[in-house]
């Protein structure tokens, strides 16, 4: 039946059942029919086109069926019961074949044979067809084979994602399609490369890939641009381009010379990129002709589509009405070029021009130029950037004759990153309200502005906005000109004028307001010269937000080459030049020449101020000071530099500031805003700024004036570096009382911090202020080298002319008033460095005047101050140089190194003036040096204290010298005029140079010199008073005063000590009056008429008022003291006193009336007069010492071991008491003289209240008195001490054999036996002895003679016809004969010297021949007046040859160094010869050695090359340590002065770098030691972790596994990095021996150390604390402090589990203890083995045996054998054998015990990486160290031996280790032994490069060093390779989440972030593969049925899975759960 559709859906042929039912026979395609109901349904499967229900039949009986019934009767075939349906298939669809009854993808037409494979039940091909080289195709997907492009030989589908990347608008075609793969291997041709980003196979011709195809259309028709498209696509085969893998395309049209354009619309777009996929750029070029482009319609609009690159030039535009020009490209960017283009008009309409372009990338605009054209509301160039925009480049654009109406010219939009614009010339031109750059940013991003070289002309401007911005901007602007301009309103509203040429600017201001955050100005290369300037600011920047909000706007400002020259300011000028106010300021460059009457900057509320390179300077200063206010011009000059109103940080640079003139005008103002800012410190640095002739008048008062002014009211920190004051001048008017000013500069900021370093001032004025030149009110000052030089009054410098005109002079002074300070400082603390003061004149305070508060700490040091002056012709007090308040708060003074010359003040100390707190005070003066300072009173320093509080009042001067010379003290009191009566009384009472009252009072070193006005100490009232190692030496008075006054009369309990005290020469000064004169100055008068000065007739008046200098006849005559050099006075009975080593010597003084010491001692506990001497004085009265008391008191003045010698007095020369008990003893009055009575000593009182003992009282002399009594008693002791007495020779530093011998002598005998040494044939007193040390020759003896004294040891001096015989002999104590004696000489008394003259012998002495041989000389006397001869015999031996000499015919010569012959030993036979190679210079006894080498001392010539580094030796004469670099000591310079023997300090060795650094680099050394300490706990935390993961892994496998497969498993999961680890660093130890053969090298591998000897290195840090240890070296308490940080390394490792046990995080077990001891013994037994064994070896250095381990110690000594048997052989035994040898046998013994979980726990460190029948090797390698550290010491300098045991050692041990293979791991195996080949290669390459430095072959040598390093990386690379794959593949998977987080976290739709998705999704996967391989795995292996497993299965699983199978073996992630 046909039409079966109608009766049965989607059927085909039907039939009718005997039932009467119709049933489908055939169904349509994708239908099948069903067996029971007869219809149609669906077919199962997709890919089938027909299908069957199986019920057992042939399913194509139903097509035989089907067929039959269209001719025959309808007679069923089949009408059975059908069962459980099957769809068979019979026919699939196109592109699909059946295989097992499922239609498949069958091979397509690419495929010549296409093959099933019935087991996956696909097809494949089995052959391709040919491509185009006849080739077969090589590449097939999913049975499909690929044809790739004809230049790629296999390719690979791509994505189509990437295809979308790389070209998305390429439109594929199944002939195309191809083009589209992923080209992975390119064709055999070297032209044909792969493009690695496009992975597209391309063409390169002549070798260039990155070719530009370009098409080139000559005299192409305008007309025809509409239809340019369809061109390219007819004429040109896009098939070609796509097989080069074209990238680059140029579309260039060469315009007709003649073109007209007559339509209104024109357009040009490609279709390129649909047909080539490889395409990446797309150009057009349109270059025009000279002839212009006419434009024949009124509108002409010009379309661009589709093009990467635009580029128009050389175009000619004639517009007519409006052009039109649109650049687009699909949404993508555009790159626009515009060159040598023109527009313009003959229209006198306005004229449209419009460029528009979207997502514009760059700008190049070249040559541009409109003209003639009129705009109005126009946008000339309208361009919207991209986001990824560049820059936008203008050159040379040009606008003339145009008029902008409310236009445009550039409109940039979304403009990122530059905008360059270079000469911009408009010309002749208007515009009213329009811009030339408009900018519009609609992104939040910084935009920066560049214009360079803008050229207005002859043009009017009408509101013209140069720069149009509200948004976020960095401007920059050079080189504008604005020439013959017309401004049409007064506010202009214009950004910047630059180079403003004489113009008049009347109330001009260029204003800008700050309106969008983040913003920057930039000026540059501004001029402004010549004009006339009334009312005109340059810039005005106007923030109406406040200063917080300021904080967020961020709004930058930049000036730069500003030049401000020659320009004339009104005198009514208000406004500032710039007034600012943004976030951060820049100002540098700044040029202001010639202008006055302007103030310049003006910054207000600015965070951020730099300013740098400003000069402000008049070129002459036409200004003076008037005498009068009313004097001055009408004009009110207000000149001002800067003024800052609230700021965070300011920092002022190189400004100079010259020839300006300010009335009430500070020149820097630098102020804070008290309303702003409250919470936030402030920060001033100034540098390097200088004033120079300046000039400030001060009229108002209460106003802050200074050149510098700064105040604050808020924390700040300010630095001041560099500042320098020269001839400025400032001057008052009106009496201010408020301290608000200063000359120089005024700080008042109370809680600021300062520093101020090199303040130089000089010839600087301050007339009419009591004010200072410089204020400071701050917490704490710092001061650094401050210079004042000639800080002076006005007109000062005049005075050097002529004397008569230097009293105008000086009446001017008087009539400028100077009442000024030089510092005022008030602060908490003061520190003051580095000053020096030249030429001051002030009114009191000359350099420092302090007012402390709080601590009052004062620090002033390294201060010199000359020729500074106070108003010496002032009647009134005023303050000294120094003057410190300290009244209002605690007080402590510190200076040191000040030196003050030529420092004058007259009524006051002229130094130090000290007002002290009530509380406490601390003064402490170092290092004072006082040259001719002179003050009337109180000369150096006053200070007066409560003597009730004196304990609190501590002060302490050290090292004071004051020396005074005549010529400057007639000058100073020639200076001070005529002294009134009342002046005179201050001088001559109660006045001292130093005074000091209610205080504990130490002075240490006082030396004072020169002619003294008054006492020089004085003090009164104090609880201590020390004086010592003082020296008063050629003082001289003019009146009687006491050098040293020392009053108590009111405190109670004192002390007092007077210790070293040396007082010589001191004489009367003697005053000649002749030319010297002094002048009145009151007598001058000087007018003033007019503002003028009249001087009329003032020369007649100088004589009447000169007058003679009578001062010291005035202060003589006035005066009633009585005179001594030290007076004492004491009242109460608790006073100690102690006098010792006190020296009077040489002293004249005529004004002594209280004798030289003169003690009241009314009352006291205990006096005590020690070591006094007392020689050849001379006194007015009395004697030394004259000691009274008012009444008679019964305390002893106790004097003892103290000299009285040749004094010459008037009343007890020696000594005079009176109502005192004294007692003498241990002492001596010799020859003292008194001109009245006590020539030695006079007591007034009886014998029982005086005791002398011991004295020698001898040749005194007096008119009355017992004189001759105390001679007699006396003589008795004078011979008890004489005989007592030895004569003796001292000894020379020398070597023992040269030693002086002692000359005995026996009194009351006749002969006398001397023992003397001489030289041979040499006149005695012409030898000289060599000695080595001091380098030099010194004299033997300076007198040998013979002289005779009577009993009482006086000289006998009359023997004229004296004479001596002298003989000598020589005796051999073998035969007891004498076997020579000869007569010498017969010598006669010399009458001159008063004895017998020996020193001009000769005796022959044979030095060798001195053995058992006795020599002698024998003398005999014989005198005139005695029968008797005197003889003498004196033994005497011969020195030995010296150095420079050699023994030759029994006697000694001298080498002759001329001729290159040395000697540096004693007694040698013969000279050395000269050695070039070592020796730079010789004499005959000395050597100069060359850099680099080294002998040991001056005795010896054994000279080595120093080994390690040459640079430590330094040559020269010297020997030993002295020829070593600075820290450097011992043999060959090779250790550390640890011990600062020679004076540079400590220096310890510095492990890594190897050199000696000093030890006071604590932080350092401490950072270092930081760091190794947590390496050495974190690397034993790491192996603690590693045994515990390996132990844990063990015990897991020992109690879940079948035993029989533990060890397999055991190794495949070990952890192996903590092996390639331990591995790594052996073997790199090995390597880096090669280093210690003295090879340069240009890397260095001591980093290696330190990680391996932890402990060594952290002992090392510790070297300088460990030599400050007594008794002990370096080199054993080194190891001790080892074994103490070993030990300590276990106590923390303990303590800090225990800690983690108790908080919970991890238990503790006993068996970490045991693994970290175990880590530490093999550690550091590589150390430890080291320093034993180098403290047993010998170094042998120049013939000395040292100590191998410090070559600064000698071998054999007394301590080092005491160490050696007492600590290094026991230490060496205990670690190198004992441990060792027990760790063997503990594993020997226990062998059987390794598997066993406990044992293994604790001793598994060992063996854990080595088989088990290699349980040992651990102990084999700590041998193996211990060999090699051995051949390292023993064999240090002989490279060649050292290199072949090394290489022998490490040879050995390899074949030992390839026989045993001891790792677990074959790879293990293979690793240990290459590397050990490499370090052998690397030792035998060290060698021969030795051997190439040896004989200087530098280009061997460096490609030897290039091996070297090649053999160190593939030595070190597989370890380090092994390393990194296993930490990656252990924490890959951590470090992906981790920073897929923080991706999340920051950049939530970053593309990275799908990245890590989908890579941590692959990595998961993977892990749970991994653990099913596991799984499987131990199945396989433990299961104990495997006979379930079919093998085919078990084959089959295994193919189908042997990658992932292979792949457990390095799978690490998960591991230990999947365990």
């Amino acid at each position: 039946m046909i039409n079966c559709q109608i009766h049965i859906f989607n059927c085909l042929q039907c039939i009718q059942t005997p039932q009467q039912t119709l049933k489908c026979l055939i169904c349509e395609d994708g239908y099948s029919v069903s067996s029971r109901t007869g219809i149609c349904l669906k077919c199962p499967y997709e890919t089938t086109k027909q299908c069957f229900e199986d019920n057992t039949l042939d399913p194509w009986k139903w097509v035989i069926q089907g067929f039959i019934v269209q001719f025959l009767p309808n007679r069923p075939v089949f009408n059975g019961y059908l069962y459980r349906p099957k769809y068979l298939i019979t026919e699939c669809l196109h592109g699909y074949e059946t295989i097992r009854n499922e239609c498949k993808i069958y091979c397509d037409e690419t495929c010549s044979v296409c093959e099933p494979n019935p087991i996956i039940k696909t097809f494949f091909c089995g052959k391709c067809k040919l491509n185009y080289y006849k080739e077969l195709l090589r590449v097939q997907l999913d049975g499909k084979c690929i044809n790739c492009p004809s230049l790629c030989q296999v390719c690979q589908e791509r994505p189509k994602e990437e295809i979308n990347k790389i070209n998305p608008y390429f439109i594929i075609t199944p002939e195309n399609l191809k083009y589209t793969s992923r080209c992975i291997q390119k064709i055999p041709n070297h032209q044909v490369q792969i493009d690695p980003i496009l992975n597209i196979a391309q063409y390169c011709y002549q070798d260039n890939c990155n070719y530009n195809l370009e098409l080139n259309f000559g005299g192409f028709d305008c007309n025809r641009l509409n239809y340019l498209h369809t061109d390219l696509e007819r004429y040109y085969n896009y098939q070609y381009f796509n097989e080069i893998g074209l990238k680059q395309w140029t579309l260039s049209l060469h315009m007709q010379e003649f073109c007209e354009f007559n339509y209104p619309e024109y357009f040009i777009e490609n279709t390129v990129k649909e047909n080539i996929f490889s395409i990446q750029f797309i150009r057009l070029k349109i270059q025009g002709t000279s002839m212009p482009l006419k434009l024949n319609t009124d509108q002409f609009k010009f379309s661009l589509i589709k093009f990467d690159q635009i580029i128009l030039s050389d175009l000619i535009f004639d517009i007519e009405r409006e052009i039109i020009f649109i650049f687009q490209n699909r949404n993508l960017p555009v790159d626009l070029k515009m060159l040598n283009t023109q527009f313009y008009s003959i229209a006198n309409s306005p004229i449209s021009i419009s460029i528009q372009g979207e997502n514009i990338l760059n700008v190049n605009l070249q040559n541009i130029s409109i003209f003639n054209i009129n705009f109005e509301n126009q946008v000339i160039f309208n361009l919207v950037c991209t986001d990824q925009s560049d820059h936008i480049k203008i050159y040379n654009f040009e606008l003339k004759n145009c008029l902008f109406r409310n236009s445009t010219l550039f409109l940039l939009q979304n403009g990122k990153k530059s905008i360059y614009i270079e000469n911009l010339t408009i010309d002749s031109c208007e515009f009213y309200n329009s811009s030339i750059v408009n900018i519009i940013q609609t992104l939040n991003q910084l935009s920066s502005i560049i214009i360079k070289g803008v050229s207005i002309k002859n043009s009017l401007l009408n509101k013209l906005n140069l720069i149009n911005s509200i948004e976020k901007i960095k401007l920059t602007i050079r080189n504008i000109e604005i020439v013959q301009i017309r401004f049409l309103i007064k506010n202009l509203s214009f950004l910047i004028t630059i180079s403003i040429l004489m113009i008049f600017l009347s109330r001009i201001t260029i204003l800008y307001q700050l309106m969008q955050v983040n913003s920057e100005i930039q000026m540059n290369n501004i001029k402004i010269q010549g004009n006339i300037i009334q009312n005109f600011s340059l810039f005005v920047i106007i923030d109406k937000t406040s200063f917080f909000i300021l904080f967020q706007h961020q709004f930058h400002y930049l000036l730069q080459n500003l030049y401000f020259e020659d320009n004339i300011i009104s005198c009514n000028q208000e406004q500032f030049f710039i007034t600012i106010n943004c976030f951060s300021l820049c100002i540098q460059n700044i040029f202001l020449k010639n202008t006055t009457n302007y103030r310049f900057i003006s910054l207000l509320a600015v965070p951020l101020i730099r300013i740098h390179n400003v000069i402000y300077e008049n070129l002459l200063q036409e200004q003076k000071v008037q005498i009068s206010y009313n004097c001055i011009k009408n004009c009110s000059s207000r000149s001002q530099l800067l003024q800052v109103s609230g700021f965070s940080n300011i920092s002022l640079n190189q400004i100079t500031i010259k020839n300006q003139f300010s009335i009430d005008q500070s020149i820097i103002s630098i102020q804070s805003n008290p309303l702003i800012m409250q919470n936030l410190n402030e920060n001033i640095l100034i540098t390097n700024v200088e004033f120079m002739g300046n000039i400030l008048l001060k009229q108002n008062q209460g106003i802050f004036f200074s050149l510098i002014e700064i105040y604050s009211e808020k924390p700040q920190f300010i630095q001041i570096d560099n500042l320098k004051f020269e001839q400025n001048i400032f001057h008052q008017y009106n009496t201010d009382p408020s301290k608000t000013s200063a000359s120089l500069f005024y700080f008042n900021s109370a809680q600021s911090i300062m520093i101020l370093n090199n303040i130089i001032s000089i010839n600087n004025s301050f007339t009419n202020s009591s004010q200072s030149f410089f204020s400071i009110f701050s917490f704490e000052i710092l001061k650094f080298r401050i210079i004042i030089t000639q800080i002076r009054n006005f007109g000062y410098s005049i005075m050097k002319l002529i004397y008569k005109r230097s009293k105008v002079i000086m009446k001017l002074l008087m009539l400028f008033q100077i009442l000024s300070k030089l510092k005022l400082l008030e602060g908490y603390q003061t520190y003051y460095l580095n000053g020096e003061f030249n030429y001051l004149i002030a009114q009191s305070s000359q350099i420092f005047h302090i007012i402390t508060q709080g601590d009052g700490i004062i620090i002033i040091k390294n201060c010199s101050i000359t020729n500074a002056y106070n108003q010496l012709i002032s009647k009134v007090q005023n303050d000294g140089a120094f003057t410190i308040n300290g009244k209002n708060s605690l007080l402590s003074i510190n200076l040191e190194n000040i030196t003050l010359i030529n420092v004058l003040n007259k009524l006051s100390s002229s130094i130090f003036s000290i007002y002290p707190s009530s509380t406490q005070n601390n003064i402490e003066l170092k290092n004072i040096i006082s040259q001719n300072c002179y003050s009337l009173v109180y000369q150096i320093i006053n200070f007066e204290a409560d003597f009730q509080n004196a304990q609190k009042n501590k002060v302490r001067i050290e090292n004071f010298t004051l020396i005074q010379n005549e010529q400057a003290l007639l000058t100073f009191l020639q200076s001070l005029g005529k002294i009134n009566l009342i002046e005179m009384q201050k001088v001559i009472s109660d006045n001292s140079i130093m005074n000091f009252q209610g205080c504990e009072l130490i002075l240490n070193n006082i030396q004072i010199e020169g002619i003294i006005l008054s006492s020089i100490i004085k003090v009164q009232d104090s609880k201590l008073i020390t004086l010592m190692n003082c020296k008063f030496i050629n003082i001289q008075t003019f009146y009687p005063l006491h050098l040293v006054d020392i009053q108590q009369q009111n405190i109670q309990s004192s002390s007092i000590y007077i210790h070293n005290l040396n007082i010589q020469n001191l004489s009367h000064f003697t005053f000649n009056k002749q030319n010297l004169k002094y002048f009145d100055f009151n007598y001058i008068e000087l007018e003033f008429s007019q503002c003028s000065l009249k001087i009329n007739d003032v020369g007649e008046k100088f004589s009447k008022q000169e007058f003679d200098l009578t001062f010291f006849d005035d202060i003589y005559t006035n005066s009633n003291q009585n005179g001594s050099l030290i007076k004492l006075k004491t009242q109460a009975n608790q006073t100690r006193v102690y006098f010792s080593k006190v020296l009077l010597l040489n002293n004249n003084c005529k004004n002594c009336l209280n004798g030289l010491l003169f003690l009241g001692l009314n009352d006291f506990q205990q006096f005590r007069i020690s070591e006094l001497s007392c020689i050849n004085n001379s006194i007015k009265d009395y004697g030394c010492i004259c000691a009274k008391a008012e009444i008679k008191i019964n305390s002893i003045l106790f004097i003892d071991h103290s000299s009285f010698i040749s004094n010459y007095g008037r009343l007890g020369s020696g000594v005079f008491v009176q109502n005192l008990r004294i007692k003498l003893q241990n002492s001596k009055i010799i020859n003292n003289t008194a001109s009245y009575r006590g020539g030695g000593f006079y007591f007034e009182e009886g014998t029982d209240r005086f005791t002398i003992k011991s004295t020698i009282i001898i040749n005194n002399f007096a008119d009355e008195a017992g004189v001759v009594q105390v001679k007699i008693i006396l003589y008795s002791l004078y011979c008890y001490l004489i005989s007592q007495n030895l004569l003796q020779i001292i000894q020379m530093n020398y070597p023992n054999t040269y030693r002086y011998q002692q000359i005995n002598q026996k009194c009351n005998n006749q002969k006398k036996q001397v023992k003397i040494v001489l030289i041979n044939g040499q006149q005695i007193l012409n030898f000289q002895l060599f000695n080595p040390y001091l380098f030099k020759y010194l004299t033997y003896l300076t007198e040998f003679s013979i002289k005779l004294k009577n009993s009482r040891n006086e000289q006998q001096i009359n023997f004229l016809n004296s004479t001596c015989d002298v003989q000598q002999q020589i005796f051999d104590i073998k035969s007891q004969k004498i076997i020579e004696l000869i007569t010498v000489s017969k010598i006669s008394f010399n009458q001159q010297i008063k004895s017998f003259n020996l020193g001009s012998l000769q005796f022959y002495i044979d030095p060798n021949q001195q053995q058992d041989k006795i020599q002698e000389i024998l003398i005999y006397c014989k005198t005139e007046y005695q029968e008797e001869s005197l003889a003498y015999r004196i033994r005497v031996n011969s020195f030995l040859c010296q150095l420079g000499e050699f023994y030759v015919f029994s006697g000694c010569q001298k080498c002759q160094s001329e001729q290159g012959f040395y000697s540096v030993t004693f007694n040698t036979t013969k000279c050395s010869l000269f050695d070039k190679n070592k020796f730079e210079a010789i004499t005959s006894n000395k050597i100069q050695l060359k850099p680099g080498f080294w002998r040991p001392s001056q005795i010896t010539d054994n000279v080595e090359l120093c080994y390690k580094d040459p640079n430590h030796c330094l040559g020269g004469w010297v020997v030993g340590d002295d020829l070593c670099f600075m820290g450097h000591i011992g043999g060959l310079c090779e250790e550390c002065d640890r011990y600062n023997i020679r004076g540079d300090g400590q220096f310890f060795k510095n492990q890594q770098q190897l050199d000696c650094q000093q030890c006071e680099q604590l932080s350092k050394r401490l950072i270092a030691f930081f760091l190794i300490s947590i390496w050495a706990i974190f690397s034993t935390l790491l192996t603690i972790r590693s045994v515990e993961r390996t132990n844990q892994l063990y015990v897991q496998l020992k109690l879940n596994q079948n035993q029989q497969f533990v060890e397999i498993l055991f190794k495949l999961q070990q952890d192996h990095e903590s092996i390639l680890l331990k591995l790594f660093l052996n073997y790199f130890w090995i390597f880096s021996l090669i280093f210690t053969f003295n090879i340069s090298f240009s890397i260095s591998l001591n980093i290696v150390k330190p990680s391996n000897d932890t402990s060594y290195f952290m002992a090392n840090f510790f070297e300088c604390l460990l030599a400050e240890i007594q008794g002990i070296e370096l080199i054993y308490s080194r190891i001790l402090i080892m074994f103490v940080i070993m030990v300590c390394q276990i106590l923390i490792i303990f303590i800090g589990f225990q800690l983690l046990d108790i908080l919970k995080y991890y238990k503790f077990y006993r068996r970490i203890i045991s693994i970290t001891v175990l880590y530490l013994f093999i550690q550091n037994y590589a150390s430890l083995i080291n320093q034993f064994f180098s403290i047993l070896a010998i170094r042998r250095i120049s013939d000395l045996n040292y100590i191998q381990g410090d070559v600064s110690l000698i071998y054999g000594s007394q301590s080092h054998i005491s160490w050696i048997y007492g600590f290094v052989i026991p230490g060496s035994l205990l670690i190198g054998l004992i441990l060792p040898l027990s760790l063997f046998f503990l594993l020997y013994i226990n062998k059987d015990q390794h598997k066993k979980i406990t044992f293994r726990r604790h001793i598994g460190y060992l063996f854990n990486e080595y088989t088990q029948k290699n349980y040992f090797w651990e102990i084999i390698k700590l041998w193996k160290k211990t060999i090699i550290i051995i051949i390292l010491i023993y064999f240090e300098t002989d490279i060649y031996l050292k290199a072949s045991l090394l290489g022998l050692c490490v040879l050995i041990y390899s074949v030992i280790a390839q026989n045993y293979k001891p790792y677990i791991l074959h790879k293990l195996n293979i690793l240990d032994i290459k590397s050990a080949q490499f370090c052998q290669i690397a030792i035998f390459l060290a060698t021969v490069k030795y051997i190439c430095e040896q004989q200087d072959k530098k280009n061997i040598s460096s490609i030897i060093q290039i091996i070297i390093i090649i053999d160190s990386i593939v030595l070190g690379y597989p370890f380090i390779i092994d390393i990194l794959k296993v930490y990656y593949k252990k924490y890959k998977f951590k470090i992906m989440q981790l920073l897929l987080k923080g991706f999340q976290t920051l950049r939530p739709n970053f593309i990275v972030k799908k990245y890590l998705k989908k890579k941590i999704s692959l990595l998961i996967q993977k892990e749970e593969k991994s653990k099913n391989n596991i799984k499987k795995l131990k199945q396989m292996l433990f299961s104990k049925n495997q006979k379930r497993y079919q093998p085919k299965i078990s084959l089959q699983q295994f193919n189908t899975n042997r990658k992932k199978l292979i792949q457990i073996k390095t799978v690490k992630l998960f591991q230990e759960k999947v365990i």
